[in-house]
């Protein structure tokens, strides 16, 4: 897998950094049963996966439950912070490299 670098924005992920990764890179929006999967997987609680992607643990059960829809970005994001994304892993960046 190649190795992917993405900078952060002060203590979060800069989405613009996160959208200008997956331009060309197809991934598709998630149903309930793959967002349940990914999660136990993981083995995040809801709470704790929902943060991860910047979310709220009420947002993360909508998804599970299938009354909201989780876009292809954030299934990227999730994918990609778990080790789960099919194409790329998040690499630490080496000491002193620049940003």
């Amino acid at each position: 897998m190649p190795a992917l670098h993405i900078r952060g924005a002060g203590r979060g992920w800069s989405w613009l950094a996160v959208r200008t990764v997956w331009a060309g890179v197809m991934i598709e929006q998630p149903t309930p049963a793959q967002i349940v999967a990914a999660r136990k997987s993981a083995g995040h609680t809801q709470p704790i996966a929902a943060a991860t992607v910047f979310a709220t643990a009420d947002g993360w059960k909508k998804w599970e439950s299938g009354a909201r829809s989780m876009s292809a970005d954030t299934w990227a994001l999730y994918c990609l912070m778990t080790g789960q994304h099919p194409d790329f892993v998040v690499v630490p960046r080496e000491a002193g490299a620049e940003a």
